[in-house]
């Protein structure tokens, strides 16, 4: 054997078992008479333009989703759907990348960690601001990166790789939507910034598990959780609305540190009510940065009424989660227990 093809075998034997799962999104887009939309038969033209120094490390498997999303329009079945993927060629594979939209990259990010808790294995999602297609396009970077992030034996979760940062899933929001720089973490730290060389941040990297999951995944999901901002003069009926088109769960975003207007005895009897029936209500700050505290009389009445706080969760975090639990189980008690709890790095200590 030549030491050309000796090397070649090495890297064979040593490249990561990488399953790539194009769900759609900006990064393949391309130009139509509507507009840009997801394009077929996009993943191999691209990853060979990435370069045989980046591809030769790895051994990819293609799957490119025979329904193609803007993201815009993913759904909790969409979650559903990628997480049972990753688990059918889980074993099959030591990494997972995920190619998805950015504009609720973050809910499909956050709603993997809560599906596949326990991961012994990364799973990078990302995207790109720019098609591909298009010059200046940032989709050849982002992805090259997310390989590189891959690769990484002391990554064993769900992370989210855009520009020059890992975040962890559960914690990632869209902060800017013009900008290449579109997501941050911004109650948490990064997992991960790529510099010369990526340097993880080892210190808030979740353990890996002591032993495998069995991830006991639904086949269908339940649409079980709306968001509604509190505003001023916001009545009551925008709650009822809500339980009333058959939601068990609302994610209450509030101001400041939890806080809402409890002059308003309506809604808070309302709260109250529905609190008592079983259903279950979230209380999230408005704030990008901070947490739920209960220290004004404002939002002690809130926890009075029986809603539980989402404590420093994203709204995107904080809204999957609780669908996750839902689907999880009925018992009223166990799900706030379990919401409560940290399950996957989604809560922090600021």
């Amino acid at each position: 054997m030549s030491p050309h093809d000796k090397k070649k075998r090495e890297n064979a034997v040593m490249s990561k078992r990488v399953y790539v799962a194009y769900t759609g999104g900006t990064l393949g887009m391309q130009a139509s008479e509507n507009g840009f939309v997801p394009a077929r038969n996009f993943l191999e033209p691209f990853f060979t333009s990435l370069g045989s120094a980046i591809t030769s490390q790895f051994s990819f498997t293609f799957n490119e989703y025979t329904e193609l999303i803007d993201s815009s329009n993913a759904t909790p079945q969409d979650w559903l759907d990628i997480a049972r993927d990753v688990k059918a060629h889980y074993q099959d594979h030591d990494a997972f990348l995920i190619l998805h939209g950015t504009d609720t990259m973050a809910y499909t990010a956050s709603a993997l960690s809560f599906w596949l808790q326990g991961l012994d294995k990364p799973v990078v999602i990302t995207g790109s601001q720019i098609p591909f297609c298009l010059e200046r396009s940032d989709a050849v970077s982002n992805v090259t990166n997310a390989l590189a992030w891959l690769k990484m034996e002391a990554l064993s979760e769900v992370g989210l790789c855009f520009h020059d940062r890992l975040l962890r899933g559960n914690a990632s929001s869209k902060v800017k939507a013009t900008q290449l720089d579109a997501f941050d973490s911004l109650n948490q730290p990064w997992l991960g910034k790529m510099a010369i060389k990526p340097k993880l941040n080892y210190a808030n990297l979740l353990p890996k598990p002591i032993s495998g999951s069995d991830w006991q995944l639904p086949t269908q999901a339940d649409n079980n959780v709306a968001v509604l901002r509190i505003f001023p003069s916001m009545t009551a009926n925008l709650l009822k609305c809500a339980f009333d088109s058959g939601y068990t769960g609302v994610i209450l975003q509030s101001y400041g540190t939890g806080n809402a207007p409890d002059k308003d005895l309506e809604l808070l009897q309302t709260i109250e009510g529905y609190t008592a029936e079983g259903k279950i209500i979230v209380n999230l700050s408005q704030c990008p940065y901070g947490e739920v505290d209960s220290a004004y009389a404002t939002g002690s009445r809130l926890a009075q009424a029986g809603v539980i706080s989402g404590n420093t969760m994203t709204v995107e975090a904080a809204f999957t989660k609780l669908h996750v639990l839902l689907q999880q189980s009925t018992d009223r008690d166990d799900v706030i227990k379990l919401f409560q709890q940290n399950l996957c790095g989604e809560l922090s200590q600021l």
